[in-house]
């Protein structure tokens, strides 16, 4: 569900502006030592990226009513400098972030609880409320529920990537989530990778291994694909249209509808009697290939089994995207300091993380961008709100309406004629899906947005699986050259070979010249020497 309020940017601005917006419906940020960055370095696809730090990390204090949002201490310098901690628990935080750095070398002192929670084990540390929610909310950013080791893991991660690009252990790209995408399809088309755009696909093709010889054998000496009827035709509203023994079409149409009974038909024709996938149908083209990789909520088109349903795992993610023209993600001054406005008319800070506890108890991860990440026109922000949930407005209107609270007690946004600085917010719920089964050995399914980590690891390990299952002897993602190291050894072209023929016969034509020349002023000498001859006799 969407809502407009009345402010200074009207609907109607809001459209003229819309090509300055970049809204991920899924947005993810980067640890500065995670998988992702050692990727994008390693693979030299860093150099089409732009990054940002993430300059505040925030969690919040107190109650829904009464409690406010407030930094994060991360550093050592950030500990000892914060105003907010007290002398005692700043020694008992600096000690407890020594052991964390370095968990791994202490085993006999978290070991024996690495299955309790976190939360019981900082009780046990005599942590104060305060320290437990910096660490549980800022730093291990793992939900209330999370284990003693799956917390020090996330913690030391934490740790370990703050220095290395900044002051901040995490970085966002600019322009968006979606830039990560785009630059590893930049470096695949600078290698001959080939992209058609707008097209979807209808069906995909099945059959045996024979039948894969056989389709091959159908193209024409142009390598143009063949139409759909040349393949199969669907039969009525079946998913699987058969057109021989050997080959049947299973459609991916979203509007398809089948029966139990013709389940059990897609089950027995495809699983049971085919062994591959033999190429695809789009608009009515057959397109072949080795492997395919498609998303998991077309797994069940494939197999429809009740093991394969077992299998699967469905999940669904309350999202909410806000835009606003004020900072909704600042820290209120601590009593007897001056408040910081610097940010809150020029959008010109960055990226702030923030994660709070639900209203029943689930993490609720709040990213806001400002208009220096070119997400977002000038003093305006993108907010992002996402936990597991079924009903996104009823999960996350709670924490909207609570920094709404906290905005409008500011007091530098205090006013009589104050309105709110939402300009729009949109509430809606993603299907997570999760299930590796394959009935093809070149069918590779994976799976949507990963809502469990705000980084990529996920993703990165589901490309290594699917590229090691397809390629097992090359390396993943091995280091792109850079462009002075790139000699291009391609065949000449058929003008170049025309000119090179030219060029010969041009010089083959010279030398021919040239010894007739040479003839005739031999001939031109021995007739001089005989006129001479007979004036002497």
């Amino acid at each position: 569900t969407g809502n407009a309020y009345q402010n200074d940017w009207s609907a109607e601005k809001l459209l003229q502006n819309s090509r300055r917006f970049n809204v991920d419906l899924a947005p993810k940020i980067l640890y500065a030592r995670g998988a992702m960055v050692e990727l994008l370095i390693s693979s030299n696809v860093a150099r089409y990226v732009e990054f940002k730090n993430i300059n505040k990390i925030l969690c919040w204090s107190g109650d829904a009513t009464t409690g406010r949002l407030v930094s994060v201490p991360c550093s050592r310098s950030q500990v000892f400098s914060s105003k907010a901690v007290s002398l005692l628990d700043k020694r008992l935080l600096m000690k407890f972030l020594q052991f964390a750095a370095d968990y791994t070398q202490h085993e006999q002192q978290w070991l024996d609880k690495k299955e309790a929670p976190l939360r019981e084990y900082l009780q046990q540390q005599r942590m104060s409320e305060q320290l437990q929610e910096y660490i549980m909310s800022g730093m291990a950013l793992a939900g209330q529920c999370v284990t003693v080791e799956d917390g020090l893991k996330a913690i030391k991660l934490f740790l370990t990537s703050l220095g290395r690009f900044g002051s901040s252990p995490f970085l966002a790209t600019l322009y968006g989530s979606a830039e990560l995408p785009q630059a590893f399809c930049r470096l695949c088309a600078v290698f001959a990778g080939t992209y058609i755009l707008g097209r979807d696909i209808s069906s995909v093709i099945v059959g045996t291994k024979e039948a894969a010889v056989e389709t091959s054998k159908e193209t024409n000496g142009e390598g143009e694909a063949i139409s759909e009827t040349n393949i199969s035709s669907t039969q009525g509203s079946l998913n699987v249209g058969a057109s021989s023994e050997q080959t049947t079409l299973v459609s991916l149409e979203s509007n398809s509808k089948e029966t139990s009974e013709d389940k059990n038909n897609v089950e027995d024709s495809v699983v049971n009697n085919k062994t591959a996938v033999l190429g695809i149908i789009s608009q009515g083209q057959r397109l072949k290939c080795e492997h395919l990789v498609l998303d998991d909520r077309y797994g069940g088109a494939f197999d429809s089994s009740s093991a394969a349903h077992a299998a699967t795992a469905q999940l669904s993610v309350s999202r909410a995207v806000l835009i606003l023209n004020s900072d909704l993600l600042k820290e209120l001054p601590v009593e007897g300091t001056a408040a910081d406005v610097t940010s809150t008319k020029t959008g010109s800070n960055g990226v702030s993380l923030a994660q709070v506890t639900g209203s029943k108890g689930q993490p609720i991860t709040l990213l806001q961008f400002a208009a220096d990440t070119s997400v977002c026109p000038d003093n305006t922000w993108l907010l992002h709100l996402t936990c597991v949930g079924s009903n996104a407005e009823t999960d996350l209107f709670p924490v909207v309406q609570q920094l709404l609270q906290q905005h409008s007690s500011s007091s530098v946004q205090q006013s009589s004629s104050q309105q709110s600085p939402v300009l729009y917010s949109l509430y809606y719920n993603q299907s997570v899906q999760r299930s590796h089964h394959s009935p093809f050995s070149n069918l590779h399914l994976c799976t949507g947005p990963d809502h469990q980590n705000l980084d990529y690891d996920y993703a990165i390990d589901q490309a290594k699986r699917i590229f090691s299952s397809m390629y097992p002897d090359d390396e993943f993602m091995p280091r792109a050259p850079d462009p002075d190291e790139i000699i291009f050894d391609d065949p000449p072209s058929q003008q170049e070979e025309t000119d090179g023929v030219s060029q010969q016969q041009e010089m083959e034509g010279g030398q021919e010249q040239q010894v007739d020349e040479q003839m005739e002023d031999h001939q031109k000498q021995e007739h001089i020497k005989d006129e001479q001859k007979q004036m002497e006799a």
